[in-house]
C-alpha cells in the first residue's frame, strides 16, 4: 500500500477518525488531555505502546502513545488519527523510531503503511472490534531491529 501524502490529488486530507474539520482540534485534545493519560500505562499494558521519535525539524525526542500489536518480525502500529500526525510524519522522515510494549523497548525500520485486513491481525479481538466501528483504515507496519 502507498504511504498517503499529506493530501490526495484530489485535495482532501488523509483523515483519521472523525471529520476532517475536526481532526485539527481532535489531535490537539488528544495531545494535551488522552495522551498523558494513556501514557501512564502506555508501555507496560496491552497494546498501548510508546513510540519514540525525533522531530524533523526540531530534532526533538518525543514519545507519543499508541496502539500496536505484533505480527510476525515486524510491529503494526494504528494510525488513529491518521497520516498527518507529526509522529507519523517524524517516523517515515526518518525511517526509524523506537516501540515500547510491554516493557521492552525495540527499534523500528523500514516504515510502511499497510492495508487494515492485514494489520488488524496483530491486535486482539476488542481492538479489531474498535477499529471497525472507528473506522480506522490506515496502520503503520515496521521491521522489528534489536530489542533491550
Amino acid at each position: 500500500m502507498d504511504v498517503p501524502r499529506r493530501r490526495r490529488p484530489d485535495g482532501v486530507a488523509r483523515p483519521g477518525v472523525m471529520p476532517r474539520w475536526l481532526m485539527g482540534p481532535g489531535r490537539v485534545a488528544a495531545k494535551h488531555l488522552v495522551n498523558p493519560l494513556v501514557m501512564s500505562v502506555a508501555g507496560r499494558l496491552g497494546p498501548y505502546g510508546v513510540v519514540r521519535h525525533v522531530g524533523r525539524r526540531s530534532h526533538r525526542a518525543y514519545a507519543t502513545p499508541v496502539w500496536a500489536g505484533a505480527l510476525g518480525d515486524d510491529f503494526v502500529i494504528a494510525l488513529v488519527l491518521g497520516t498527518e500526525t507529526d509522529w507519523f510524519r517524524n517516523t517515515q522522515a526518518a525511517g526509524q523510531c523506537t516501540l515500547q510494549l510491554h516493557g521492552v523497548s525495540y527499534t523500528l525500520t523500514e516504515p510502511e503503511v499497510i492495508d487494515r485486513a492485514t494489520a488488524l491481525r496483530a491486535f486482539p479481538a476488542w481492538i479489531r472490534m474498535v477499529a471497525h466501528l472507528l473506522g480506522l483504515r490506515y496502520f503503520l507496519k515496521m521491521r522489528r531491529g534489536s530489542a533491550s
